[in-house]
């Protein structure tokens, strides 16, 4: 499958886009800078807190942070620092596309706006909702590491994946949104990752677990990605080393012209059945056997 007929597939809504954090690049926040890369949040948590920006990671950060600032305050920075006040262009070429699901490690609200953008009706989820909470009506953006519309003190620790205590208390994977994951990852004709690393270990697990999808696969990265982002990524997939700005542009060129395919019931878990010819003939007393003693 080339790119285009991919582009295709997210036209027709037949496909799935992940995104990452390299997706929400160029976004600005109400405070009118760009949202941050996750060293840049952790650069931003420990000045606030009045903590040497000493390399750790941001779940080290973000939870010494909390203990010095308190989960409201932290709450606060966090709001202010991810709620989007406009998009790019660019990124709202995405919304063109009535994709089959969103899933997303991140917490802002750009793909939501860039759908909105569209005119298509959002549904922003996280882990912390059950799935029947679906609705049919609307494209769903499911948000893993948390959704900063659903921010509060309380849910930092329960559904926000930010501290250290909240990655280690959920494991994706094995949750029922992991099994939903799984299905739409079988069900899609093509799947999308749009700035995203493979840096959680419970999604390449998911996807190490099914090579049959990986043909469908493309890692939108930056051009002349790292050799080793190369590496992991080209394991699972291929690699469109072009940027997300120009696949956006990709979209909205393909968009111009496609004509959206109609179709009532779209099958993707069969495959024909192909079976040889008995070797000798069937008799009515084979039949009358398998049908009334199951020979």
């Amino acid at each position: 499958m080339d790119l285009d007929e991919a582009i295709g597939h997210a036209l027709d809504g037949r496909a799935l886009l992940f995104a990452g954090a390299g997706f929400a690049q160029c976004a600005v926040n109400v405070d009118g800078n760009t949202l941050p890369t996750g060293n840049e949040l952790a650069s931003i948590l420990a000045k606030a807190a009045g903590m040497p920006e000493s390399g750790h990671g941001l779940d080290l950060i973000a939870e010494a942070a909390e203990r010095k600032l308190g989960s409201l305050k932290l709450t606060e920075i966090l709001q202010s620092t991810f709620t989007v006040l406009s998009i790019a262009e660019w990124q709202k070429a995405y919304g063109l596309c009535p994709w089959h699901r969103i899933y997303t490690t991140n917490y802002d609200t750009v793909l939501e706006l860039s759908l909105q953008a569209n005119g298509r009706r959002t549904q922003s989820l996280s882990l912390g909702n059950d799935p029947s909470a679906l609705r049919r009506s609307a494209t769903h953006c499911v948000h893993l590491n948390g959704s900063i519309d659903q921010l509060t003190p309380r849910t930092l620790r329960a559904e926000f994946k930010l501290t250290n205590t909240s990655y280690l208390s959920f494991l994706f994977g094995e949750s029922t949104w992991g099994r939903l994951f799984r299905q739409d990852l079988q069900a899609a004709r093509s799947i999308f990752f749009v700035g995203y690393s493979l840096y959680d270990l419970d999604i390449s697990r998911v996807l190490y677990e099914d090579h049959s999808i990986h043909q469908k696969c493309f890692f939108v990265t930056r051009p002349n990605p790292d050799e080793m982002d190369l590496y992991t990524l080209q394991r699972f997939g291929s690699i469109v080393d072009i940027g997300a700005e120009a696949l956006a542009c990709k979209i909205r060129d393909i968009a111009s012209t496609h004509v959206r395919t109609e179709q009532a019931l779209y099958l993707t878990c069969f495959r024909g059945a192909y079976h040889s010819p008995p070797a000798t003939a069937v008799r009515d007393r084979d039949v009358i056997d398998l049908c009334f003693t199951g020979k």
